[in-house]
Parts: structure tokens; C-alpha cells; sequence
């Protein structure tokens, strides 16, 4: 989440995946990811995205990153391809509930990634 990285000091993306990969019998994080999918089943993938941002002082979403915007697009063919049901897990919402002025998806990233989902 916003609150788990910083710009100004502490831990940073890396620190914490670092220091949380480090907990014996966890399973998030494979391979230091800072994004990943599991399939509990053949019916179910879940993709975790990462739309924290170590690169400005925000507490809104963003996905910077067009080597996870490209991962999550062959993860969504891979999913249309094995008929999977998907579910995305992301920190902050692409559809907000309710509107918030402090906690939403940053555009043109948020429409990209709509799209994408869409599609």
C-alpha cells in the first residue's frame, strides 16, 4: 500500500519486500516480485499488482512500470487462453466505491489499465 514505501527515506520497495520475504513460510513476493499470479485451481488465477509508487510523494495508485503493464497483459491472454476465471488484487481501486480525494488511481494510467481489462 501508499504507506508501505517512501520517497523520503525508509524502507523503500525493495527494503520491504526484502524484509517481508525474509519471514519463514510466507508465500507472497516470489522471487523478490513486486507483482505476481498464483492459480489456486485450474478455474482461478489471481494476479497482485503493485500500483505503489517510490518515485513521487503520493498517497494515489499509478502503475509507472510498462514491464508489469506488459507482464499483466500476457498474464490476462495467458488466463483468455486457459479459459481462467481472473481475479486482480491492487491496493487502490480502478472503480472507486465511493469517491475519495485522497486514495485514487492516478491518470492516464488508470484508463490504460481499464482498457487493458476490458479488452
Amino acid at each position: 500500500g501508499n504507506h508501505d514505501v517512501s520517497v523520503m527515506g525508509g524502507l523503500g520497495k525493495d527494503g520491504y519486500i526484502k524484509k517481508f520475504t525474509e519471514v519463514e513460510g510466507q508465500m507472497s513476493f516470489p522471487e523478490g516480485m513486486q507483482y505476481y499470479s498464483f492459480s489456486p485451481n485450474e478455474k482461478f488465477k489471481i494476479i497482485c499488482l503493485d500500483g505503489t509508487t517510490d518515485k513521487v510523494v503520493t498517497a494515489h495508485g499509478s502503475i509507472q512500470d510498462k514491464t508489469q503493464f506488459d507482464w499483466l497483459q500476457n498474464e490476462l491472454e495467458d488466463s483468455k487462453t486457459n479459459n481462467q476465471y481472473v481475479l486482480i488484487a491492487l491496493h487502490f481501486p480502478l472503480v472507486e466505491p465511493f469517491h475519495s480525494s485522497t486514495h485514487f488511481f492516478l491518470e492516464p494510467d488508470r484508463a490504460k489499465l481499464m482498457e487493458l481489462i476490458d479488452s
